[in-house]
């Protein structure tokens, strides 16, 4: 569940995933092998309650080498695979997510990868 626009794109090695909110604070995150919450005030929500977000990952990812960052105007995510491959999506739930959309500045089809540096 989400609030907030939160775009993402693959590696066969990693995740990245943008949460889109301006002027951050008070973030909260717990990152487990299957999950991301992400809570926080800020953005048009700011008088109205937090931004909060919740991912259950398609596959089991790498707590200790993923790290995130706040960068302006939003929150960014690098999240290392447990397995290496291209996953079909990035939740376990099949249905459509009106809030999670493709990251197109940083998708790479799985089969050029090799050719696009980082």
């Amino acid at each position: 569940m989400s609030n907030v626009p939160v775009l993402w794109a693959q590696r066969k090695d990693k995740l990245f995933i943008t949460v889109d909110v301006p002027d951050v604070a008070n973030e909260k995150v717990d990152l487990t092998e299957d999950k991301l919450h992400f809570e926080a005030v800020g953005g048009l929500d700011k008088n109205r309650g937090p931004v909060k977000i919740d991912i259950e990952f398609y596959k089991e990812v790498k707590k200790p080498e993923s790290k995130w960052a706040v960068r302006g105007k939003q929150v960014s995510f690098v999240i290392f695979k447990k397995e290496e491959g291209h996953w079909p999506r990035l939740t376990k739930n099949t249905a459509k997510l009106n809030w999670l959309k493709a990251d197109w500045n940083k998708w790479v089809d799985e089969d050029e990868e090799d050719e696009v540096p980082e």
